[in-house]
């Protein structure tokens, strides 16, 4: 050809009447579903196929407000919508909900109905995220297997958790040989309690003195968690709340089904001095309780009131081998009056086992 010719693509490139054209496109149906569940404060993540996946650790309540938008304006076809997840059921509801089929995870119920625009949309918001140091404390990802499932490979350490306050886990990924992205949500993750309950406050109010001696008193024991106790059968054993019952009703059980009554676990009697203060029936409203209060009557210095070692938290921690002692001190000290003259009087402190002791030092008694 020279230049003054004109090079047609018919010319250039002959057409076969038997070409073909193939559409290449991601089928919903090739997701991986991705499971996880709660371990302490660790997340177990089960796959049924290898996945790249990204997750975001939240203070629990303060997800990203997209998170509790109604699950029905972000699905599909809302009309097909099943009514259990309607209504009021948020998006974050939905990735906590597992679809099961005989007995088989199929994924999250924000993965069955939730459009493709939105799930793009919310895989963003997690794959987007950066640690606040307040409200996002982790953000992550790696490559989950099939053949780590339940082994530590596929095992999320949560960190950057304060206290024992509640976060949620967002996780979203998609088969490592491509596909539509799957997601999943579980909370409440937090730290392990491993610590037994203490007494943050323990003092005694004197109504009247005899001497040296209290006539009439009352101490209180202020806790800084809710109060359990195990409650133990011949085969069994289960940790209840306590609750304010003092076990005063004839025939009353100072375990129920339900709660153990802070009455019987005081094991100093009443022939000592010592009564419960609280309510004659189990009471659901007062369970757990933080705080046990006690008539005295008749303490002299020494005296001490006893608990048993059942005594300890939700989380089942006790000191069964180091129990709640409280024990009466009484001292005599002097001050001098305006008028020059010196005044003797007595104060009454509670000395508490050490262990379970974690009052400021003006509540201790100097020994």
């Amino acid at each position: 050809y020279t230049y003054q010719d004109t090079l047609s693509l018919h010319d250039a490139l002959p057409i076969s009447e038997y070409a073909a054209c193939y559409l290449f496109r991601t089928e919903e149906s090739v997701r991986p579903t991705i499971n996880a569940s709660i371990n302490r404060t660790n997340v177990n993540i089960t796959v049924d196929r290898d996945s790249n996946i990204d997750y975001v650790l939240v203070y629990r309540g303060r997800e990203d407000a997209e998170f509790n938008r109604k699950f029905s304006q972000v699905v599909t076809n809302p009309a097909e919508l099943p009514s259990q997840y309607a209504g009021d059921f948020t998006v974050l509801d939905a990735m906590a909900t597992p679809v099961t089929e005989n007995g088989v995870y199929k994924g999250s119920v924000f993965d069955q109905y939730t459009s493709p625009q939105n799930k793009e949309l919310y895989a963003g918001l997690i794959r987007n995220q950066e640690v606040t140091g307040t409200d996002i404390v982790m953000v992550g990802n790696g490559n989950f297997t099939t053949a780590n499932n339940g082994l530590p490979g596929n095992r999320v350490a949560c960190t950057g958790m304060v206290g024992t306050n509640f976060y949620t886990f967002l996780a979203v990924g998609s088969s490592t040989m491509g596909s539509g992205d799957a997601f999943r949500a579980v909370y409440p993750v937090r730290n392990s309690d491993d610590t037994p309950p203490v007494v943050t406050s323990g003092i005694i109010a004197v109504k009247e003195w005899d001497g040296n001696m209290i006539k009439q008193g009352t101490i209180t024991l202020i806790f800084n968690e809710g109060l359990y106790a195990r409650s133990q059968g011949t085969t069994t054993q289960n940790n209840l709340p306590v609750d304010n019952c003092i076990v005063g009703a004839a025939g009353h059980a100072g375990v129920s089904n339900q709660y153990i009554a802070v009455g019987s676990l005081v094991t100093t009697t009443e022939l000592s001095g010592v009564q419960v203060v609280g309510d004659s029936t189990h009471n659901s409203d007062t369970a757990p309780i933080s705080a046990i209060t006690l008539n005295i009557s008749d303490a002299r210095n020494g005296f001490g009131i006893a608990f048993r070692t059942s005594l300890g938290d939700a989380a089942g921690n006790n000191r069964e081998n180091n129990p709640l002692v409280a024990r009466v001190v009484v001292t005599r000290n002097s001050e001098t009056g305006s008028d020059g003259l010196v005044q003797y009087y007595y104060e009454a402190k509670l000395d508490i086992t050490e262990a379970w002791d974690s009052r400021p030092k003006s509540e201790r008694p100097q020994l």
